[in-house]
């Protein structure tokens, strides 16, 4: 475990770059490596690079409907990596939620016939049934998040222009 990337950082583009950038060519990049770059340096950009690409995401999605984002509830396997979910929430700069059980596809298709059958009477009450066991906080102040967030956006540049 480390307390950063140490500089190495990792661009997912592994089958093209989706939302909101849509460069379908684009490529994955790695860099940043020094001889003292480690293993768990490359496990941390990795998760810094998911991170990062769900703020674009989320980014994009918040200014086009000028919605305000109060908390993000997470599911997925991912959603099992607390490093993972403290980085979105610092990227985010808004709390994450994870629900006791992740693995909620089967869940949401149960849930959806259970409100169409009149099982349950709204969304809220579903919440219930699969309450959150985890709330993560951002720990990262505004101004260390934005001059990461620049840095990332410079770095999606570099794997535009070289697709």
């Amino acid at each position: 475990s480390v307390v950063d990337s140490d500089g190495v950082f990792f661009v997912p583009a592994l089958s093209g770059l989706g939302s909101p950038y849509w460069t379908p060519t684009a490529k994955g990049l790695m860099g940043g490596f020094t001889r003292r770059s480690t293993r768990a340096h490359l496990a941390r950009a990795t998760l810094e690079g998911i991170a990062h690409s769900i703020s674009d995401s989320f980014g994009e999605l918040l200014k086009e409907s000028k919605l305000k984002l109060k908390i993000l509830r997470v599911d997925g396997g991912a959603a099992k990596n607390a490093l993972l979910l403290q980085l979105q929430a610092n990227q985010l700069q808004t709390e994450i939620a994870r629900p006791q059980d992740t693995e909620s596809t089967v869940r949401g298709v149960a849930s959806l016939a259970a409100l169409a059958l009149g099982w349950v009477k709204s969304e809220k009450d579903l919440v219930k049934f699969n309450p959150p066991d985890l709330h993560v906080k951002p720990k990262m102040k505004p101004a260390q998040n934005k001059k990461e967030r620049d840095l990332w956006k410079k770095r999606i540049e570099a794997v535009v222009l070289l697709s």
